[in-house]
């Protein structure tokens, strides 16, 4: 028994051996086959604007029905310029924050959006810091804690309020996003890589306290003008693609 355990285990060495170098074999055929697909992805931009178009569609192109059908919409935009103001509690510091996600909002879409004082007349976004507790009531929604309403015409948003609790102040650049024209929330639907979100559920993986690199390219696509105000989905998905494919980086998995 001891001699012939002494085989086997030889006999199972032998194999794991060999185990271990098919598995060796295994894992860089595997390894040049997915650096392969890199290679083919940074010379062949489809798979890559394929994601970023599903992105932009599923957060400004389509809209959802009573039920939780989806159904398609249209552009959705401001023409500016847009002044901001804040009410409600007093959190020092947070202006000079508002200010700094506008600067960049500004940047990416090419209008002003301005933080002000008082209650300009033309185009407003109002953001109001509430208690916490309040915003929940105020929607009859006992998880609610950020939440924006947009009003415009014919594509063209006028008018937006960002209700933001107090103890939530993160949601700051996540409510911004739907004000400027984006609907709805990421779920990582139709993608074939790992896309990070502001607009990810809080406690999703893919969510992000602030824009990521993906939501950038989303609201310079979503504001490049060629996306007029208005725009049918069907239309709008065939420029977003044309513009998309005109970008000389779009954002790697997880950005």
């Amino acid at each position: 028994m001891i001699e012939g355990g002494a085989r086997n285990r030889g006999y199972g060495g032998r194999l794991g051996r060999q185990a271990a170098a098919f598995a060796a074999v295994a894992a860089l055929s595997l390894a040049l086959l997915a650096g392969a697909a890199e290679a083919r992805s940074r010379t062949d931009p489809e798979p890559m604007v394929d994601d970023a178009v599903a992105f932009i569609d599923a957060l400004a192109l389509t809209r959802e029905k009573t039920g939780g059908l989806p159904e398609s919409g249209w552009v959705r935009r401001w023409r500016g310029p847009v002044a901001v103001t804040i009410e409600g509690v007093a959190v020092p510091g947070f202006s000079a924050v508002v200010a700094r996600s506008l600067a960049r909002v500004s940047e990416w879409t090419g209008l002003p959006f301005r933080l002000t004082d008082g209650a300009p007349a033309g185009d407003r976004i109002v953001i109001r810091i509430r208690h916490h507790g309040v915003v929940a009531a105020s929607y009859g929604m006992s998880d609610a804690v950020c939440l924006t309403s947009t009003y415009g015409e014919d594509g063209t948003l006028h008018r937006a309020t960002i209700d933001i609790s107090e103890r939530y102040l993160d949601c700051l650049d996540h409510e911004l996003m739907h004000a400027i024209g984006f609907n709805n929330h990421w779920h990582g639907d139709g993608v074939r890589r790992h896309v990070a979100s502001v607009l990810a559920p809080r406690r999703s993986p893919d969510r992000r306290s602030a824009f990521s690199a993906w939501d950038i390219l989303a609201i310079k696509t979503l504001y490049d003008a060629s996306m007029a105000p208005g725009t049918e989905r069907a239309e709008a998905l065939i420029r977003a693609r044309a513009i998309l494919l005109e970008q000389t980086v779009i954002p790697a998995a997880g950005e």
